[in-house]
């Protein structure tokens, strides 16, 4: 089946963006994992009212809660939110980088 026969499950419209995004993928509830927390830093390419579709060089974890931190502006300034990881699939136009779509949580 090709890609413009298949559902669209986006639920609002995605505009293109660009911008750093430095995440951290929060412990599982439960989890005795005790592993220092690793700053994932990765690249916005679209942004809607629901999330965004970031490009990492590493798979984040799917249905793993991600604090953010969204660079964006003139000057530079950090936004803090918590997000939801939906869906992971290795980038088609990169041999050594993932894409990711957040949903946002706060």
């Amino acid at each position: 089946m090709s890609r413009s026969s298949q559902t669209e499950r986006r639920q609002g419209d995605r505009f293109p963006q660009s911008f750093v995004v430095a995440l951290r993928e929060l412990p599982r509830i439960g989890s005795d994992d005790s592993a220092e927390e690793k700053t994932i830093m990765g690249r916005a390419v679209n942004l809607s009212d629901t999330g965004l579709c970031l490009v990492t060089p590493v798979p984040i974890g799917r249905f793993s809660l991600v604090r953010c931190e969204i660079e964006y502006g003139t000057p530079q300034q950090k936004i803090a939110t918590l997000m939801q990881v939906r869906w992971v699939r290795a980038d088609t136009s990169s041999d050594d980088s993932f894409m990711s779509g957040l949903q946002a949580i706060l």
